[in-house]
C-alpha cells in the first residue's frame, strides 16, 4: 500500500489560511462601513469585501469536506482519510469510480482534480499531494476501461479546442 500525504506547509494553508485572511478583511470591512457613515462611496467597497469573504470562506469550507489529507492505494481500493474536523474515511474501489473531473482532466492544471464514485463520494485531490504523478498514474491504470477511455478522449478534445484558439489567435 502507497501512502500519499501533502507536505506540512500546504496542510497548513490549505486548513488555516482563510482565517487570518478573513479577520484582515473583516477589520477592512468594519472600517469601511463606518465610512460609509460619513461618505456613500464606501459601500461599493464594502460589498465587493463582503462578497470576496463569501467567496473565499465558500471554498475553504468545500476543502474542508472533501479534502483528505492522507491517501493509501493499494491494488483493488484507495483509503481517504485525514479530512479537516471529521473523522471519515472513504474507501473507493477503483471499480467504482464513476468520473474524474477538474484540474489537468479540464484544462486547468492549477485546480483540483475530483473522484467521484458510484455512491456519490466525492473527493477532492490538489496538485500539491507529494508524488501527485505517481498517484495520477495508480489512479488512471487501475480504473475500469471506459472510464480510462473517456477521461482520455475529454483531455484530447481540450487539447484540439485549445490548439484551435491558438490557431485563431496567430490567424487574427
Amino acid at each position: 500500500m502507497k501512502t500519499f500525504k501533502y507536505p506540512i506547509t500546504a496542510q497548513f494553508v490549505y486548513r488555516f489560511a482563510n482565517i487570518p485572511v478573513t479577520l484582515l478583511l473583516l477589520v477592512h470591512l468594519l472600517l469601511l462601513l463606518w465610512g460609509a457613515t460619513y461618505d456613500w462611496k464606501y459601500l461599493l467597497p464594502a460589498l465587493l469585501n463582503i462578497i470576496i469573504i463569501y467567496i473565499l470562506n465558500r471554498f475553504y469550507f468545500k476543502m474542508y469536506k472533501t479534502f483528505p489529507y492522507k491517501i493509501e492505494a493499494d491494488d483493488s481500493k484507495i483509503v481517504f482519510s485525514d479530512f479537516f474536523f471529521q473523522k471519515k474515511i472513504i474507501t473507493m474501489k477503483y471499480d467504482d469510480i464513476a468520473d474524474i473531473k477538474g484540474g489537468i482532466f479540464s484544462g486547468k492544471p492549477a485546480k483540483p482534480i475530483y473522484i467521484l464514485d458510484k455512491n456519490e463520494n466525492i473527493v477532492g485531490i490538489n496538485q500539491h499531494l507529494k508524488d501527485f504523478n505517481t498517484f495520477l498514474t495508480i489512479l488512471l491504470s487501475r480504473i475500469p476501461q471506459n472510464l480510462y477511455v473517456k477521461v482520455l478522449k475529454d483531455m484530447e478534445q481540450l487539447k484540439d479546442k485549445r490548439f484551435a484558439n491558438l490557431l485563431k489567435k496567430k490567424l487574427k
